[in-house]
């Protein structure tokens, strides 16, 4: 025996002309004019078509539809930085899947916020709804991501670029490492039989190596760049590690900022 249906307290009005059914079976009595000027996907009082008896199903939980709906009517909006990163994915993929406009921007802006905390998530919204510039500014977090875990979840075309793009930074990486280790430097004593490496630069080279060898991520431009300003105090005021600092720090940077855009990468 089936139990009586479940309501949802904010949109149960007595007047609605159209019942949604979320997928955990709760209802959401509302108004096709809200609908149909709020959305391209449901029929608005224009489009004729009898609804008042019939129940339209949706894949989406009641979580999200209570949410969602809370755009279609003139009322204070839902506070989206309440919203855990799963509840904030799902909201911005019903905006866009119901063409929902009054959502869909307020959305992006949110995930956009969101593309360090997850930036897998956030590239595969951005790729599938056509937000270049949000795919570029997701890419570079998702670089630590395991290409096993980045499988499952992108689809063929998007793991294939995604790998791609991947490559050009392992590549970068690997320059790096080798441009620190051949950039020589010493000290010059008189008293000296020969020339000193200064006491310096091994600490400061290592913690730098150190820190890049943790994460793709750290020769994203901005991130390198943060890290270089951090240690660079350890040398102090000595000239010659100063020149060698700026040469490795335009290494990182500027060889990072050539590397192609993930959505100028083409498989």
């Amino acid at each position: 025996m089936e139990s009586d249906p479940k309501y949802s307290e904010r949109f149960c009005s007595p007047d609605s002309d159209i019942t949604v059914s979320s997928s955990d079976r709760v209802l959401f009595k509302l108004h096709r004019t809200n609908l149909g000027v709020h959305s391209d996907i449901f029929p608005g009082v224009e489009a004729n078509i009898p609804v008042q008896d019939e129940i339209v199903a949706l894949e989406e939980e009641a979580s999200t539809l209570e949410l969602l709906f809370q755009y279609v009517y003139p009322q204070r909006q839902p506070d989206l930085s309440k919203l855990n990163v799963r509840e904030l994915a799902l909201l911005a993929e019903a905006a866009e899947k119901y063409s929902v406009y009054s959502a869909m921007e307020v959305c992006r802006l949110y995930m956009q916020a969101a593309k360090k905390r997850m930036p897998m998530e956030v590239l595969m919204y951005a790729a599938r709804h056509g937000y270049t510039e949000l795919c570029d500014e997701a890419a570079p977090y998702t670089l630590d991501a395991d290409a096993a875990v980045a499988l499952k979840v992108m689809e063929g075309d998007l793991f294939k670029k995604w790998m791609l793009y991947r490559e050009h930074r392992l590549r970068h990486h690997r320059r790096i490492y080798y441009s620190a280790i051949n950039l020589g430097h010493t000290h010059e004593f008189e008293e000296a039989d020969g020339p000193e490496e200064c006491y310096l630069w091994p600490p400061f080279l290592w913690a730098i190596l150190q820190e890049l060898g943790k994460s793709l991520v750290a020769i994203h431009d901005s991130e390198s760049q943060e890290l270089f300003k951090k240690h660079r105090p350890m040398l102090e005021d000595c000239e010659e590690c100063m020149r060698r600092y700026f040469s490795l720090e335009t290494s990182v940077v500027t060889g990072s900022f050539f590397l192609p855009k993930f959505t100028a990468i083409q498989c």
